[in-house]
């Protein structure tokens, strides 16, 4: 229930019950459109307008303290390592995150503790962003010349192909040393996997590679042992 009505009986000062829509709208009301800013970026614009609004500095003492009142709800605190307080929610998890997760299961991880694609969970917040919020579930795999690293399963679309490779190419890397190829399966798709890049080239349309197990690229012994070979013969282009 809105108490917008009931604001002139209350006392300077009073505290608010405080909500993520209230916190934002206290921050915008002053000039700062806090939604879906990373915890870096929101600290800096809070700076900003606190300078422009400390007390000291010539500015109010009741602004100075709603202010600083939303910025503490908003910001990550210790023990949120990181939780994507701006996305929408589903059960209690952001909704990117149920990406690869039953809903009857336990409710999946949402800390993003490195605002990079290192971070399996900032990588897949960004891509279901970038896929306009698709409902999707792409598992993508990097292979790194020997072995596949463990996969990512997000919500995406096949228009942004290009943003997974460059994500995947980066999450993947060790060192100086990046992926050799980047795989790509589609929702409810058993037997077809997609090569969307391999030996520093990118394929447009992607090349179709096919499983002979059913059980998963992981379980498939006879396609992973034969994997090489196929890199070798796009590589040179060979048919195989």
């Amino acid at each position: 229930m809105s108490h917008s009505g009931n604001h002139s009986q209350e006392r300077p000062g009073a505290p608010v019950a405080m909500s993520r829509e209230t916190a934002e709208a206290i921050l915008r009301r002053h000039g700062l459109d806090a939604e879906g800013l990373a915890a870096e970026e929101l600290k800096r614009r809070w700076q900003e307008l606190a300078r422009r609004h400390h007390p000291d500095l010539g500015g109010d003492q009741h602004t100075m303290q709603e202010i600083n009142a939303a910025y503490s709800f908003l910001k990550p605190h210790a023990g949120q390592g990181g939780r994507d307080l701006a996305s929408p929610r589903f059960r209690g998890a952001p909704v990117w995150a149920w990406a690869g997760h039953s809903q009857a299961g336990t409710v999946p991880d949402e800390m993003i503790l490195r605002d990079d694609d290192s971070d399996r969970n900032f990588l897949r917040k960004r891509l279901w962003e970038l896929s306009g919020r698709s409902t999707q579930e792409w598992t993508l795999w990097a292979f790194n010349g020997e072995d596949m690293l463990p996969p990512v399963v997000t919500y995406g679309t096949d228009k942004i192909f290009p943003e997974m490779v460059q994500a995947m190419m980066r999450h993947g890397r060790r060192g100086f040393r990046s992926p050799r190829a980047i795989l790509a399966q589609a929702p409810n798709e058993r037997f077809e996997v997609l090569l969307l890049h391999s030996d520093r080239r990118t394929h447009e349309p992607p090349v179709t590679l096919w499983l002979s197990s059913a059980d998963g690229l992981a379980r498939d012994r006879a396609f992973l042992l034969g994997l090489l070979g196929r890199l070798d013969a796009i590589a040179a282009g060979r048919s195989f």
